[in-house]
């Protein structure tokens, strides 16, 4: 889908939402399959060490990108018609990631005795020498993905979105047959991102040329100014919703984080259906800020949260209805019955969240990276208070209890930025 001369702004058909509804069926029913492998074949102790390793690996991978995929979503998209001004901005952000993002590779693997040590887990200390190598690939691959939401060519995002967790599940079924170790298990995140990168580099190829040095030099630093600016938000956002997790790797066993961690990722799959539409707004909602046009994007927000509220409750009520009878059945492992708590509690947050979750790139959006950053500190900073309280004073639905709230005060805290920095209520 190329963007077509003329267009003054993105959004998406009908047919761009549907195939991005049917990635996240694809990405979760896949995802799904992969947690339930890999518990069922590897137990919880196994499934424990590999939801560590991929909590660790997301916030890494967030420091490697640098919020640069960030910076070229907002350039791109503001240029989207601009074709040689839009091959450099994406070049350059190549460029910029480059050795920040192997930087990053080297750095996991030097700490993964220390991080192994740290959790009681050998085998999640093993596990980071494959993270070290998916974070030198995701780091671009967010970039590509960005490039792809800014020039509206949303049926190839929710392909490539799509083929990230089929590659992965299909990596694990490699290893399983070949006998491996549960401690391998990390190594899906290495393979597909690599896999994907290839793919994708070659469906953008049209949209690379590198540019004179003077041009190459400004948007390298504009790229990595607007970056570090956002990536502190970025990278504690993605951290949030692993705080749990990993607090619970520290007061709690293996087995605990496994039981646990299989309803949080549940209803974080869930939780996608919301963030479709946040890919689908992007180019959207930035040419409306780019244009001053807030009465309309007010009017997008109002149009949106109800349906994609009752649309997540909706979710909710089945998932709490089927998971605690079917993941049994389908793992073998009775001991996975133990979810609902857990699930009902962060649902019931994200569900009064989830209205407001296409617009949540929004201070990005109109170029205040840094309140962004400063929204979700707070936010971390009640997640990580909320899980040391709780944990120890209620066990693991605590740290239910504590991601639930979080969910809740994203809303509160947006609306309230968006009227004290940006001028408009939301």
């Amino acid at each position: 889908m190329e963007i077509k001369s003329g267009t003054t702004e993105a959004s998406g058909s009908r047919s761009d939402i549907f195939i991005n509804y049917s990635s996240v069926i694809v990405s979760g029913t896949a995802g799904l399959f992969l947690l339930f492998a890999v518990g069922a074949i590897y137990g919880p102790g196994g499934l424990g060490v590999f939801n560590q390793v991929f909590a660790i690996y997301i916030i890494c991978s967030q420091v490697a990108a640098l919020g640069i995929h960030l910076s070229v979503l907002k350039h791109v998209a503001e240029c989207v018609e601009d074709v040689p001004m839009r091959q450099t901005v994406f070049t350059s952000g190549l460029v910029a990631a480059f050795p920040i993002a192997l930087g990053a590779g080297v750095f996991i693997w030097a700490v993964q005795d220390i991080v192994g040590d740290l959790l009681n887990s050998p085998d999640v200390g093993y596990g980071m020498r494959w993270a070290a190598l998916g974070v030198f690939f995701f780091s671009f691959n967010k970039i590509l993905l960005f490039e792809l939401n800014a020039l509206s060519r949303f049926k190839e995002y929710a392909v490539y979105q799509a083929c990230r967790y089929v590659l992965m599940l299909m990596t694990l079924g490699l290893l399983i047959a070949l006998g491996a170790p549960g401690k391998n298990a990390p190594a899906t995140l290495a393979a597909s991102e690599c896999i994907l990168f290839i793919f994708m580099l070659i469906s953008l190829r049209r949209e690379l040329n590198l540019p004179g040095l003077p041009d190459l030099k400004l948007w390298t630093r504009r790229h990595i100014s607007f970056g570090a600016r956002a990536c502190g938000g970025h990278i504690l956002l993605d951290m949030n919703t692993r705080v749990d997790v990993l607090f619970l790797g520290y007061f709690t066993t293996d087995r605990v984080v496994g039981v646990y961690s299989m309803a949080a990722i549940l209803a974080e799959a869930a939780y996608q259906l919301p963030l479709v539409m946040r890919t689908i707004f992007n180019p959207r909602v930035i040419r409306m800020l780019y244009e001053k046009r807030i009465a309309d994007l007010q009017r997008l927000v109002r149009k949106s949260r109800w349906i994609l509220s009752g649309g997540m409750l909706l979710a909710g009520v089945i998932g709490v209805i089927q998971f605690p009878w079917l993941l049994p059945i389908i793992t073998g492992r009775p001991e996975y019955a133990e979810i609902t708590s857990y699930f009902a509690v962060i649902m019931l947050g994200m569900v009064i969240a989830s209205g407001y979750v296409p617009f949540g790139l929004l201070l990005v959006n109109a170029g205040r990276p840094g309140l962004q950053t400063i929204m979700v500190m707070v936010l971390v900073l009640f997640n990580m208070v909320g899980n040391a309280i709780l944990i120890p004073l209620l066990g693991s639905i605590g740290a239910a209890i504590s991601t639930g709230f979080v969910y809740v005060l994203s809303v509160i805290l947006l609306k309230a930025f968006a009227h004290r920095y940006l001028g408009f209520q939301i």
